[in-house]
């Protein structure tokens, strides 16, 4: 709606960058209240999970919607393709996963490089971003911690991502890369 009055009326710029401000914070309130209602969802409702799905597929799918906004991310993401198998993981939570994660590499980690890969204990996602201390990986996956106030969003992705996995006996694992950066790992719990 603010866009629509910005583009139809001749206004003021102060008047426009105000409008263009609401429409900003309108977004990011939806988000916040999609990612809040997910959680909700998460964790009032497990999905019954049979069958495994392949990684690829999903995984170009979050990588054609990200290309979108972030048209500088082909040159950073650096995917093993061949190494990619199955997970057994319901589609819906494999995107949300995988969006969120690639997502927080390039926003928040402001990362050059992400590689992405699947090793015998799981899938790996590593960047070469800004260094998290000891402390701060202690923290990442709490609900609305951000390791700075000038973020942008509201330190709920990585609970998200944490809360899904953890439904489906998955663990999300964070640890320094060396020299710089952060690995991720999803592997699945092992039963007994």
């Amino acid at each position: 709606m603010a866009q629509l009055i910005g583009q139809q009326q001749n206004l003021p710029e102060s008047i426009q960058y105000n409008l263009q401000q609401a429409n900003e914070s309108i977004q990011r309130y939806t988000l916040l209240l999609e990612q809040l209602l997910l959680l909700t969802q998460s964790e009032n409702s497990l999905q019954e999970m049979t069958e495994t799905i392949w990684l690829h597929p999903t995984l170009e799918k979050v990588l054609a919607d990200l290309g979108t906004r972030y048209p500088e991310m082909n040159e950073k993401i650096q995917v093993n393709w061949d190494s990619l198998g199955e997970i057994q993981l319901p589609e819906f939570v494999l995107y949300t996963v995988l969006k969120n994660l690639l997502e927080n590499a390039l926003l928040h980690a402001q990362a050059a490089h992400i590689w992405i890969s699947m090793q015998s204990d799981g899938l790996v996602i590593e960047d070469d971003g800004q260094q998290l201390t000891a402390e701060d990986i202690q923290h990442l996956g709490q609900r609305f911690w951000r390791k700075s106030a000038q973020q942008h969003g509201h330190g709920l992705g990585l609970a998200l991502v944490k809360s899904l996995l953890g439904n489906y006996q998955y663990h999300l694992g964070f640890q320094q890369r060396q020299p710089v950066g952060l690995t991720i790992k999803i592997r699945r719990y092992i039963q007994n």
